[in-house]
C-alpha cells in the first residue's frame, strides 16, 4: 500500500499547506497522485500570481514532489514542502494480548 510521507518547513505559505493537508486526506481516503497535486500548485499559480510568485513545483523521479518558494532573508528559493511517496507494508492484525503487551502463546 502507498502513503504519502509529508514534510512541511519553516516558511511554507498557505499553498504549502493546503498541499499538504490534500495529500494526509489521501492516506487513507481519494487517492490525489503528484502529478494532481503538481496540476493543483499550476492552477493556483495562475490564479494567483502575486502570491505564488516565484513558487517552483517539481516532481524528482516518480515519487517526490518539492516545492519551494522565496523567504525572505534567504537568497534563493528554499524548500518548503516535501511529499514522498513510500510504500506501506501491512502487518496482520493481532488480536489476542496476555494483558501485559505481549502477544498470547
Amino acid at each position: 500500500m502507498k502513503q504519502y510521507r509529508i514534510s512541511l518547513y519553516k516558511g511554507a505559505n498557505q499553498l504549502a499547506q493546503e498541499l499538504a493537508v490534500l495529500a494526509a486526506k489521501s492516506n487513507g481516503g481519494e487517492y490525489i497522485s503528484l502529478p494532481e497535486l503538481k496540476g493543483i500548485v499550476e492552477g493556483q499559480k495562475r490564479l494567483y500570481p502575486l502570491s505564488n510568485e516565484g513558487v517552483q513545483c517539481e516532481i524528482i523521479g516518480e515519487s517526490v514532489l518539492h516545492l519551494d518558494k522565496p523567504v525572505s532573508g534567504e537568497e534563493l528559493p528554499c524548500t518548503v514542502l516535501v511529499i514522498e511517496e513510500v510504500e506501506v507494508m501491512e502487518l496482520e492484525e493481532q488480536i489476542e494480548f496476555n494483558g501485559y503487551g505481549a502477544m498470547a502463546d
